[in-house]
């Protein structure tokens, strides 16, 4: 069965993960600098875990370590009130129960990738505009996968044609 969430929630779902994109490509920018060997190689850990996922995925387990990966990236950001923005953002986002990745399974190989290059970035000590404007294209990425799901869906529904 397909994503159904009205048009209204589905404008506020993607202003949401557009919120969360700037945020987070922001506070994991500022923190990087600060992140050690020990949390770039916990963020490599938690990537593996969501790896090993791929085979015999569970949308559910591979979103909850996904939030657990990027708050690690962004765990030493010294702007507690980006941070406190960001997690606010993430609550709000708790409201839509809804795992992207059940809806795209095939961004979630996409996106482990994504997140190896994130950390080389950091390890590399890349720029900050640079790991942000990755970091946040990141999220967006993933927000349009599930934004084009969603319209080709409704596209064969006004067709008539359904592919639950």
């Amino acid at each position: 069965v397909g994503a159904r969430v009205s048009t209204y929630n589905q404008a506020v779902y993607f202003e949401t993960m557009e919120t969360i994109a700037v945020l987070e490509g922001r506070a994991t920018a500022l923190s990087a600098p600060q992140l050690t060997a020990e949390d770039l190689n916990q963020a490599r850990r938690i990537n593996q875990q969501m790896r090993d996922l791929l085979n015999n995925f569970d949308p559910l387990e591979f979103t909850h370590l996904n939030k657990e990966f990027h708050q690690t990236l962004f765990s030493k950001c010294p702007n507690s009130r980006l941070v406190q923005l960001l997690f606010d953002e993430w609550e709000n986002l708790e409201y839509f129960r809804v795992s992207t990745f059940r809806y795209v399974p095939h961004r979630a190989e996409q996106s482990v990738e994504e997140h190896d290059r994130l950390v080389a970035l950091i390890e590399a000590q890349a720029e900050d505009f640079y790991i942000e404007s990755q970091a946040r294209n990141h999220r967006l990425t993933t927000a349009t996968t599930y934004r084009q799901r969603l319209n080709s869906e409704n596209h064969h529904e006004e067709q008539g044609v359904h592919n639950d």
